[in-house]
């Protein structure tokens, strides 16, 4: 299957990455990504300039063409669909691992989560996956859990993925052991906006990674991997 990866934290994220050295293994892999991290930028698009893009090669475990963008997550989507792009149409794409959930009405501003919908409404399935953020853990625990949804999303896509045209928006919970289809939760994604959840200090004001109230995060919070679809119709 030929695979294309994009994201929003950057094209040297761990997460990307733990995706590249797992899929390039039975598949196809090109990258297409940020040059640096563009969360929250959402259906965000560069215009009236010029987007330098930068081309490299992955050699191990196996080689993979990638190209840095220096631009959005929609960006990086555009440039690989482009007539004339060396990169060829991807069967799948993959955007993702992001570093934090994404989860109800604040799909809307997530890179990572539009830049699969952008390919999904351009005729490619797609996914967008997230890793929890639940604030304890330490780095070396993600980058284990990362690597732990790879081996997940590529088994998913060889048994279990629906071949039809559809994006799915999986969130997965941080834990210790590997991530098992029997935690799957098939769940709606509320997307109505509700009042900004926002701290405010002074004349200033402070986000902490918000987890929704929807179906998806409270699935996503009794320790299931939530999964949302959305069809082309």
């Amino acid at each position: 299957m030929k695979i294309l990866l994009v994201n929003d934290d950057g094209i040297n994220a761990p997460g990307l990455q733990a995706l590249r050295r797992v899929l390039c293994l039975d598949h196809e892999v090109s990258i297409v990504a940020p040059a640096t991290d563009q969360s929250g930028r959402g259906t965000a698009i560069t215009t009236n300039t010029e987007v330098k893009v930068t081309p490299s090669i992955y050699l191990y475990p196996r080689p993979t063409q990638a190209w840095t963008v220096e631009g959005t997550p929609i960006d990086c989507v555009h440039y690989a669909l482009a007539k004339g792009s060396l990169i060829l149409k991807p069967d799948l794409v993959i955007s993702g691992i992001n570093n934090g959930h994404n989860l109800g009405e604040y799909t809307r501003y997530s890179g990572t989560y539009n830049a699969a919908k952008e390919a999904f409404d351009h005729g490619i399935p797609a996914i967008s996956c997230s890793l929890q953020y639940a604030g304890n853990e330490d780095q070396v625990q993600r980058e284990h859990n990362y690597f732990n949804i790879a081996e997940f999303i590529s088994d998913f896509i060889e048994f279990d993925y629906d071949k039809d045209l559809t994006h799915l928006n999986i969130n997965f919970p941080v834990q210790d052991e590997e991530y098992d289809l029997k935690r799957v939760f098939w769940v709606t994604l509320d997307a109505k906006p509700t009042t900004p959840n926002i701290q405010l200090i002074g004349g200033n004001f402070k986000r902490n990674h918000p987890i929704g109230k929807g179906p998806d995060a409270r699935a996503l919070s009794d320790g299931h991997i939530a999964i949302t679809r959305e069809f082309s119709y």
